[in-house]
């Protein structure tokens, strides 16, 4: 996706690889249907029903020092906001958006004073080279 329009409403979204674990009983096998009916891991707690139809719930233990360092590889991607649940974080104005858009204002001027300048000296370089024509054009007739 092309985020260079400066009205776009994007963000940058990437998936970090957090680790849990969670420390099963000893003896319990997961595996085997009888001691265990299901399991699932909800909100970082593992939720067990053990097969006479009682629950363990295990709280799973994060690794906090490196879960948010890096982005898992590839991750990351432009998208539009209005296709995320990201879209209300546009709600304000933030001091980067001013910054961002003083910079976009600067960089306009610049190609805009280019353009000018790029103008003017074609129509300098015209009127010289017609003035210089005129001027060859007189000698050679002067010659003749």
């Amino acid at each position: 996706m092309n985020n260079n329009d400066q009205n776009s409403m994007t963000v940058l979204t990437c998936h970090y690889c957090i680790h849990s674990s969670f420390r099963i009983p000893i003896g319990l096998d997961l595996n085997n249907p009888r001691m265990v009916e299901s399991y699932v891991i909800r909100r970082n707690v593992l939720h067990i029903e053990l097969a006479d139809g009682k629950y363990i719930y295990i709280e799973g233990e994060l690794d906090d020092d490196f879960a948010y360092e890096y982005p898992a590889d590839d991750s990351e991607e432009i998208q539009d906001a209005e296709d995320t649940c990201y879209e209300h974080i546009f709600d304000r104005l933030t001091e980067d958006d001013v910054i961002v858009a003083e910079m976009i204002k600067k960089l306009e001027d610049e190609v805009i004073g280019e353009q000018i300048g790029e103008q003017i000296g074609e129509q300098i370089g015209e009127q010289i080279g017609e003035q210089i024509g005129e001027q060859i054009g007189e000698q050679i007739n002067q010659l003749d």
